[in-house]
């Protein structure tokens, strides 16, 4: 008797989506565990304006997605305007936050076709940009070394990421053309954004003494735990996994109470920030141009 692929995938969802409850319902035990060590109180008119800013941020980052997506498309022999990519891409994207964690890449598939792109090279472009964004993730791996390798300085770690980085964009570009080197430095570009917020987010709470020697390694931290929730199926947006990921990388160097509070207030400036760019995406002008590249 063959084994039945469509159960296989269900199973998959169904343990992603169990594992993104457990992390969950692990952040909120550890939450009242730590609750009265937790002071949001503390935090001042300027902290709440930055958090503010780093929402903006993150919904402008949404543009480097979408712009890597287009890329991508580009690859696969398909052109289509800027403000189309950031309307398909952005209201389609919103859905990330339905169970099953690919409700949204269908949504996008549906947006497309719609906009009478052709339907396989789409499809193929969304399996590249799963491919591509693990791809910028690794690349963020060597900022994480001094946490494993106490002897690697953050300068080292940080120099041997930039090292990696352009190796990585320049062979890129020799093997698969500069559109795949494109969407390859549009991910890292919003990598590199996201973990850079969470890094501000974990100072407005921990002191700057304390967390300046492993500031460039919280970076990394956070891309890891990033890919934790990416690849996990069934758990919307990685909600759960990615928190519960950050927690072991970063419990024995940060202030668990400091920590479980920059991981629910990271989350919230995500949120934020994705209901930014969806609300941008909506505002943008339809029925722009869109073709097959001769």
């Amino acid at each position: 008797m063959k084994p039945d692929p469509t159960q296989a995938r269900r199973m998959l969802h169904w343990f992603g989506s169990g594992l993104g409850a457990a992390g969950i319902l692990f952040v909120l035990l550890k939450l009242a565990q730590y609750r009265e060590q937790i002071d949001l109180a503390r935090l001042g008119a300027e902290d709440w304006f930055v958090l503010l800013l780093l929402a903006i941020a993150s919904g402008f980052s949404g543009l480097l997605l979408a712009l890597g997506w287009r890329a991508l498309l580009q690859h696969h022999g398909v052109t289509i305007a800027p403000a189309a990519a950031i309307r398909i891409y952005g209201i389609s994207q919103i859905a990330k936050y339905v169970p099953s964690n690919v409700v949204h890449l269908i949504g996008r598939q549906a947006l497309a076709v719609a906009e009478n792109l052709p339907a396989w090279p789409v499809a193929k472009s969304t399996v590249w940009e799963l491919g591509v964004l693990l791809c910028a993730a690794a690349l963020f791996v060597p900022l994480a070394l001094p946490f494993v390798a106490p002897e690697w300085s953050q300068w080292l770690a940080a120099l041997l990421f930039v090292a990696c980085a352009m190796l990585a964009v320049l062979l890129v570009r020799r093997t698969l053309g500069t559109h795949a080197a494109t969407a390859l430095c549009a991910y890292a570009g919003f990598l590199g954004v996201s973990s850079v917020s969470f890094c501000i987010v974990l100072l407005l709470l921990v002191p700057d003494a304390a967390l300046a020697p492993y500031a460039l390694g919280v970076c990394g931290a956070y891309v890891l735990g990033w890919v934790a929730g990416f690849v996990t199926p069934g758990a919307p947006a990685g909600v759960g996994v990615r928190e519960m990921a950050l927690y072991f990388l970063l419990a024995a160097f940060v202030d668990q109470a400091d920590l479980l509070a920059a991981v629910v207030l990271a989350r919230m400036v995500s949120v934020s920030g994705d209901v930014l760019f969806y609300l941008g995406a909506v505002g943008t002008r339809r029925g722009i141009n869109a073709g097959v590249t001769p």
